[in-house]
């Protein structure tokens, strides 16, 4: 099947009823001179260009954190590709079908929007278009300078990867329409590294109109320090990269091999090599963002997993490693009250707390504090949720990235005992995802009810085996965690 897009035309492939083109380029290669620069528009080409194959990930290291599998696909700078899955019938009938735009996961150091569970086979074919992007990781993505702000015309280092998503989410508002899309009609929407850019594009002013809903799954930079990410203001992380790369010029780290830049910042790359607070791509303060109503008033479906922490902790059920930690977030007051709520004892029940408080701290109470200032400050409604459905053949419980394969309708992709309910649930759980990306609302015929998030009623949807509205299990946490952050 061939389209033409602004830059020319696209050859992509078809499969039951449904259209792919991969590795569609929307930006240049960001190589030589234009590394550590913000994105510049795709040149257009001649003839016909293959759109079967995905475009290469960004470089990044071979074996990620967490525990997750590395990538299989080629790795490379030159990554600014996004890949486009569509109803055949919206290509010829000139449809506006609403959009999804992925953002991945991984750290911001890892994988692509070619990772299996991500692909829209099955999404596409319930009358949605689905786009994932690649953007730059790591130090091609986030490294922050000051001879770099020196250069920049807004005087801003750092945020690359930003860019590339903003620099996406333009291309998809000039372009969908070729595929049946809406420009319209676009859901941002990603999870983990995905879910907190999605958080940063709600508050960018440069992604203010670029869509109209967003989703964000296990993700958000509410809170400045949690035992995941402590966000930098551009100083800090001018002050880091200066040191970093001491008596380097520009020219000398524009022309340093990837693979040696990135060994150089493979050790801090987790805690350092992510968005910055620059005052102008990602405002410092997201309270103040939101007190003055200039973030993007957007509907949000946005939560956490009940067990994403464990791929993040040590598990150690070492009493005395739980507490150490907790007091680096906490100070040393505030233990007797922190174990009050994970309770160390034997060394199960010390497990068991210390997943909880990655997961709370980590993920669960920025999901928490990004609802309440939308329902303080802004006038669309939130639906926020709480995962607890555990897979098959595992021992980690609702994991972090457990919910991917049942909202994309990819379960297939994983070779598991998937049971009948294993099904049932993911016709329920992509159902809301669909409805939302439709409507702004994930309610619909075949779903449980799932009202607004009011803090009236601290009332959640639940997301385990059986559906269901409750009083968020985790408020006592959430609370304790406002106190310790405020």
């Amino acid at each position: 099947m061939l389209i033409k897009v602004k830059n020319g035309l696209l050859r992509g492939e078809e499969r039951e009823g449904i259209a792919a083109f991969k590795g569609i380029p929307y930006a240049k290669a960001p190589i030589g001179e234009l590394r550590f620069k913000a994105p510049q528009p795709a040149k257009s080409w001649y003839g016909v260009r293959d759109a079967t194959e995905f475009g290469p990930a960004s470089v990044q290291p071979q074996m990620p954190a967490g525990g997750f599998k590395a990538i299989e696909e080629p790795i490379s700078e030159d990554c600014l590709y996004l890949n486009v899955w569509c109803p055949q019938y919206a290509i010829r009938e000139g449809q506006s079908l609403p959009v999804m735009v992925v953002i991945h996961g991984g750290g911001f150091q890892a994988f692509s929007g070619a990772y299996d569970i991500l692909q829209g086979w099955e999404l596409a074919k319930k009358d949605i278009v689905v786009v994932t992007i690649n953007y730059r990781l790591g130090a091609m993505g986030f490294l922050a300078h000051p001879e770099l702000s020196a250069e920049d015309p807004h005087h801003v280092s750092g945020n690359y990867a930003i860019l590339d998503q903003i620099a996406a989410l333009r291309w998809v508002r000039d372009n969908i329409a070729a595929f049946g899309g809406d420009p319209e009609k676009v859901t941002v929407s990603g999870e983990s590294a995905g879910a907190f850019s999605v958080s940063v594009l709600c508050m960018s002013p440069l992604a203010r109109g670029l869509f109209c809903r967003a989703t964000a799954q296990s993700g958000g930079f509410f809170d400045k320090r949690t035992v995941m990410y402590q966000t930098v203001t551009l100083k800090e992380a001018e002050k880091f990269g200066k040191e970093l790369f001491q008596g380097k010029s520009l020219a000398e780290l524009r022309q340093m091999p990837a693979q040696e830049l990135l060994a150089l910042t493979a050790s801090s790359a987790m805690q350092r090599m992510i968005p910055v607070r620059d005052g102008y791509i990602f405002p410092e303060d997201p309270y103040e963002v939101y007190k003055g109503k200039n973030f993007s008033d957007v509907p949000l479906l946005i939560g956490s997993n009940c067990d994403d922490g464990v791929q993040f902790t040590s598990c150690s059920g070492k009493a005395a490693e739980l507490t150490a930690a907790a007091a680096g977030l906490t100070g040393p007051d505030r233990i007797q009250e922190f174990c009050r709520i994970y309770p160390v004892g034997n060394s199960e029940e010390t497990v068991r707390s210390q997943i909880q408080f990655t997961s709370d701290s980590g993920f669960g109470h920025n999901m928490y504090v990004w609802a309440h200032l939308q329902e303080k400050y802004g006038k669309s409604q939130v639906y926020l949720y709480y995962y607890c459905h555990v897979p098959p053949e595992t021992d980690l419980g609702a994991y972090h990235s457990s919910e991917l394969p049942y909202l994309f309708r990819n379960l297939k992709y994983r070779q598991k005992a998937w049971t009948e309910k294993d099904y049932e649930l993911q016709d329920i759980y992509s159902e809301y995802l669909l409805n939302f990306v439709k409507y702004g609302d994930p309610n619909g015929k075949h779903v449980p009810e799932w009202k607004p998030f009011s803090t009236d009623t601290e009332q959640i949807m639940v997301l385990d085996d059986a559906p269901h509205m409750a009083k968020n299990p985790t408020l006592a946490a959430m609370r304790f965690w406002d106190a310790v952050f405020e």
